[in-house]
């Protein structure tokens, strides 16, 4: 009992308890799970300790706020308040997560530990599913006591049968591994020749597993979200060790030419969901001027219902809870306000990032470089901040880039 009441206690508790989250950073509910225990711990240690009287706070932060606050408002104002409250608890989990990053108390061997637990998941996860998809290429059912549970299936019948197995569907997986293994790809670029063998063993395989995981589910985003990231660390940090991974990504391309793709290239308007998008974005900023409050928008998660109601029992439509594009969807949803306060926080956090000048030495300042650019990019085809599973990984990120304790144990 004594223990609970000792910061120091309570502050290793909090750390081996998002250790354990990391190893099951693939699956979303484990890894959820012991992320927000360990975040319960942490803030009981946080008060304890009496650090919350050195919280500090920059711009970008209170764009943030500004853009929290925004979303109230777009909640009253919409037709569909339920989902826009909905839409307002999950950003609100995400700024917790945000700044549960920035605060916790980190150094360069814990941020190791993290590191290594998240290459362990993406070996066995991304492993298991390789050896799915070119070895085993059956169907595996999950079951409970006799009762089914799920089916894994080794590609799924969607056009040129993209990798599924573990990942449930192949846009989730990609996205999901590419926003996971960078974590992997920046440690180890910026530290490579300060680990020993068996750490760079496991950092190596990690990344080289998980990029031909996210390319053969022939997710178009995240092979050109890698790309970029692999791209700005070169010129970043001048490791040559960069230009194998980026040769091991053209070997890739050219052994699987997924259709996919290789239509991308060829007729990129006519390309697999880019006219159903392309749809997505007309529709969506015609929603968004025919309502009567552009300031803060329609509520968050309202165009899913406002875009099914005008097109009711089509598949193509009725699939899309959102619209893949982020400048667009936050415009829609959030108004002015929101567009803003989302934005303005996220240029004054890339900027705060890009001053430290640290990429080569501190690999979370690396991560967000990198990281951050790519999303701008990706923001236009894309919006992957509306699945939560992926969209937490932004925002572990982002507080990790802010983490004043983390920044000091990189300049010793």
């Amino acid at each position: 009992m004594e223990n609970i009441k000792n910061p120091d206690f309570l502050e290793n508790l909090s750390y081996i308890l998002l250790l354990i989250s990391f190893y099951f950073c693939i699956f979303g509910s484990p890894f959820l799970f012991f992320m927000i225990f360990s975040l319960v711990v942490f803030i009981i240690y946080f008060i304890r300790s009496g650090r919350y009287k050195d919280v500090s706070f920059s711009l970008h932060d209170y764009f943030l706020a500004a853009f929290l606050v925004s979303i109230i408002f777009s909640a009253l104002f919409s037709k569909n308040t339920a989902y826009a409250w909905e839409g307002f608890g999950v950003f609100c989990f995400y700024v917790i997560i945000y700044m549960y990053f920035k605060l916790i108390p980190l150094d360069r061997e814990k941020y190791k530990g993290i590191v290594i637990a998240i290459s362990a998941a993406l070996i066995v996860c991304c492993g298991f599913a390789l050896i799915h998809y070119f070895i085993i290429r059956q169907d595996i059912e999950l079951s409970f006591f006799g009762k089914h549970l799920y089916t894994l299936e080794p590609a799924t019948t969607f056009e040129n049968h993209p990798l599924n197995s573990i990942f449930q569907w192949p846009w989730r997986g990609g996205n999901l591994v590419f926003i996971i293994m960078i974590f992997s790809l920046s440690f180890f670029i910026t530290k490579y020749r300060k680990l020993n063998k068996v750490e760079n063993s496991i950092l190596a395989a990690a990344v080289i597993i998980s990029m031909l995981t996210l390319y053969l589910t022939y997710t178009r985003a995240a092979v050109v979200s890698l790309v970029i990231v692999l791209v700005l660390s070169f010129i970043l940090t001048r490791k040559f060790i960069i230009l194998y991974l980026i040769i091991a990504v053209a070997v890739f391309f050219l052994l699987f030419k997924g259709d996919k793709i290789m239509q991308t290239f060829q007729d990129p308007l006519n390309s697999p969901n880019v006219p159903s998008r392309l749809f997505q974005y007309k529709e969506g900023l015609e929603i968004y001027s025919n309502n009567n409050n552009i300031v803060f928008g329609i509520g968050l998660l309202n165009f899913q219902v406002e875009f099914n109601n005008k097109f009711p029992g089509q598949y193509i439509y009725d699939q899309n809870s959102f619209i893949h594009n982020n400048y667009i969807a936050i415009l829609v949803e959030t108004g002015v306000a929101g567009f803003a306060g989302f934005f303005g926080f996220l240029i004054l956090l890339f900027i705060s990032v890009i001053r430290k000048k640290s990429c080569s030495m501190n690999p979370a300042v690396l991560n967000a470089v990198t990281f951050l650019s790519a999303f701008f990019v990706s923001s236009l085809y894309d919006a992957v901040l509306y699945s939560v599973p992926i969209g937490i990984f932004f925002w572990i990120i982002a507080g990790l880039s802010q983490n004043r304790d983390l920044e000091e144990s990189y300049e010793k």
